[in-house]
């Protein structure tokens, strides 16, 4: 089976290519629109499947999810694959797709989806990399907003490819009857790989997250410790303040016995906070 890729193409590319290819108006559509799930349509004349394969944006350090349609003629051999918004993956591997050899669908099916494997291994790698940046982040005492920024980016990029995953498995049930046991045990294994890769990313972010939380409750709660201890002796040293204010302007009471038991008041009352406030700590 040859194929022949149409990747990113102009709108107008587009239609003039598929108007070139003998299947319904509704396949047609459906390559020409972005979609949310896999799908897999059987015709005597064709096969038609949507599918969706992880791509790495370093700048971002995110993962965005690229559609694949890919249309097989199995009256004259060829299939079509179709990518409207791909940026790495077919500029790293147009080369060997185009040039997979292929006697049958499953076959080229497999080929291709352990390419795609190959990449998600890196992208997995790219993760890891991120996440041990971040725990020196997290040794080094770096702002907490942005190790949990990140940290949260990186929990994003391993349920996208779960969630790819996932369709993936699905699709793969699809093609049951196109795809040998063989195959099937093949790509399963290296899915399971990557799948175990990504549970260790996966509970690393987990682990890092709660150690965050767990810094930031302790801090909170010594924050409103400080603050209802000073508060406490503020309100009562007020208290006492008054009290020297009246006994000042009360012209009966202007003996300084007033004035230094009022003082002896605050300083003993601020004495038992700070005692009271030191044993609970």
């Amino acid at each position: 089976m040859n194929v022949k890729l149409h990747l990113n193409l102009p709108v107008e590319v587009l239609n003039a290519e598929l108007q070139k290819l003998p299947v319904p108006d509704e396949i047609k559509n459906k390559i020409t629109v972005p979609n949310s799930r896999v799908e897999f349509v059987e015709n005597e004349d064709f096969l038609f499947m949507i599918f969706y394969i992880p791509e790495y944006n370093a700048k971002r350090k995110s993962i965005d999810s690229v559609e694949i349609n890919i249309l097989v003629d199995l009256k004259e051999k060829q299939i079509n694959l179709f990518a409207n918004n791909s940026s790495y993956f077919f500029e790293k591997y147009s080369q060997e797709v185009a040039a997979i050899s292929a006697k049958s669908f499953g076959s080229f099916f497999e080929q291709f989806l352990s390419l795609v494997f190959e990449d998600v291994s890196r992208i997995i790698n790219h993760i890891l990399y991120d996440i041990n940046e971040i725990r020196k982040e997290y040794a080094d005492k770096a702002d907490n907003y942005k190790v949990i920024r990140h940290l949260t980016n990186a929990q994003l990029n391993i349920s996208t490819i779960n969630l790819i995953f996932a369709n993936q498995d699905k699709l793969i049930e699809l093609v049951d009857d196109y795809i040998s046991k063989t195959l099937q045990t093949a790509l399963n294994y290296k899915k399971t790989y990557l799948e175990d890769e990504l549970s260790y990313a996966k509970e690393f972010c987990g682990n890092v997250m709660q150690s965050i939380n767990t810094k930031y409750s302790v801090r909170t709660s010594d924050d409103m410790y400080r603050f209802s201890k000073y508060s406490s002796i503020i309100v009562v040293s007020n208290f006492f303040i008054a009290l020297l204010l009246l006994f000042r302007d009360n012209t009966q009471a202007r003996t300084p016995e007033y004035f230094y038991i009022s003082l002896i008041l605050i300083l003993f009352s601020g004495l038992i906070i700070s005692i009271f406030f030191r044993n609970k700590k």
